[in-house]
C-alpha cells in the first residue's frame, strides 16, 4: 500500500512487470479501494529541484539539476533523486536515479543523470523527484 499525494509526480519503481518480449510505453494501475489523499504534514526540509536542463542530444544524454533546501536551519540526509523524461505526447521516455549529498540549510547540490543510450523519441519536459517524498 502506497498514499499517493494528489498532483504529485511519483515514480513507482517495480523490479519486474512481466511483458513478454513488448517494450511498456504506458502502464496503468487499478485502485482496489476507494481513493484517499492523507493530509501530509509539511516536512522542515524541503527539497526543491531547479534549473533543470535536458541534454537529448549529447552522447551519453544526460539531465542536470539544482536541489535546494528551503530550510534555513535543517541539513538535509543523503537521499535518492528520481530523474523522469517525458516525451510530446506526456509518455516518460527516461526514468533515472543519483544519490543526493547532504545539503546545508538554504544550501544547494547540483546533481546529474546519464543515460546509456539516446532516446526513441525527443523528451521536451522533465521532473526532478526526491524521493521518498517523506
Amino acid at each position: 500500500t502506497i498514499s499517493l499525494p494528489p498532483q504529485t509526480v511519483l515514480p513507482i519503481l517495480s523490479g519486474v512487470i512481466p511483458l513478454g518480449d513488448s517494450v511498456p510505453v504506458r502502464v496503468g494501475f487499478t485502485m482496489e479501494e476507494p481513493e484517499s489523499y492523507p493530509v501530509m504534514q509539511p516536512l522542515p526540509v524541503v527539497f526543491i529541484p531547479r534549473e533543470t536542463k535536458i541534454n537529448a542530444t549529447d552522447v551519453p544524454p544526460s539531465l542536470q539539476s539544482k536541489i535546494f533546501n528551503t530550510s534555513t536551519v535543517y541539513s538535509t540526509k543523503q537521499t535518492t533523486a528520481v530523474g523522469l523524461l517525458f516525451d510530446e505526447k506526456n509518455n516518460v521516455v527516461g526514468v533515472s536515479q543519483t544519490i543526493v549529498p547532504p545539503i546545508a540549510p538554504s544550501g544547494s547540490v547540483d546533481i546529474s543523470f546519464v543515460w546509456r543510450k539516446a532516446f526513441a523519441s525527443t523528451p521536451v519536459r522533465a521532473e526532478v523527484v526526491p524521493y521518498p517524498l517523506w
